[in-house]
Parts: structure tokens; sequence; C-alpha cells
């Protein structure tokens, strides 16, 4: 037992991804080969849950909640919900995303983001390498030039 909760918790909604990663134990063409015991692990968070969880980390005192997946939390058709219960507990929300134009776009997901601006404090996402084959090489599923300029279009916005 800790006398002091954790500086922040990272919450994984689901294991649904449109990536084949190089690196990944999760979606890579070595984990569907049985290379790892993970791949097809489905799993996806209910609201419920994770509505608990973000009120027994906020009741504990710890100071920040994530959003992540093993994959891409947009594709949790929820995802909106969790964002904002995070904000009215929080009052900030964070989140991990692959930002794939396609999920983006059918669940009009970044003007919902930009509605949010005040309240996101920031977002994750990998860029393994400055180079757009390398890059669109190991993040099989993303496009180097399409997240560039969506964390642009981010920025511009001031998250």
């Amino acid at each position: 037992m800790v006398t002091y909760p954790p500086r922040w918790v990272t919450i994984a909604v689901s294991s649904a991804c449109t990536n084949q990663c190089l690196f990944c134990s999760y979606h890579s063409v070595d984990a569907r080969n049985g290379k790892s015991n993970v791949y097809n692990l489905k799993y996806k968070m209910s609201v419920q849950q994770f509505k608990d969880h973000v009120d027994f980390f906020h009741e504990g005192r710890v100071p920040h909640i994530h959003i992540c997946a093993t994959g891409e939390p947009f594709l949790h058709e929820s995802i909106m919900e969790m964002v904002d219960y995070m904000i009215d507990r929080y009052g900030k929300a964070s989140f991990q995303s692959n930002f794939n134009p396609v999920v983006m776009k059918k669940g009009n997901y970044i003007a919902k983001i930009l509605e949010r601006k005040n309240n996101i404090s920031y977002v994750v996402t990998d860029i393994l390498s400055g180079d757009e084959h390398k890059f669109n090489t190991i993040k099989r599923g993303s496009s180097f030039n399409q997240l560039l300029g969506t964390l642009r279009q981010l920025s511009a916005s001031g998250i």
C-alpha cells in the first residue's frame, strides 16, 4: 500500500485497431502468425466501467487520467462520452490516437475534439521516423503526411 496516489493513470478502453505496426504485440503480422499469445484478444470497456474507474481514481486523488487502447480508442463508439466524462470530473482530458483519417471522418472526431479544445490537455501519437517511407513501413495502416496534417490542425487550434 502506498500513502500517496499515482501521478496518473492510463485507461485502455478497447483492443480494436486500424493498424498493423511492426512493433505491436497485439496487431502486427508476427502477432497474427502465432508469435504472440495476445493477438485477437477482444476487449471493449463499457461506459459504466470507464466511469467507475474514473470515479475511483478521482476519489483516490489521482491528478490525471489518460485514455488509450491497445490500438485505436476512437474505434470505441462511446469514446466521446468517455472524454466528456473525464472533462466533467477532471476539467481536462487527454488521449492517444493514430488519427486514422477514415476513423476520424466517420465519427466526425476532429470537429468533436476541436469543440472541446479548451478541455483537451494533450494528445499522444506515434511518430517513429521523420522519413515518410520508413514511418509508413513501421506504422502499417497509418500515413505520415495525414498524421502530420492532423497534428498541425490540432496545434493550430491550441491543442
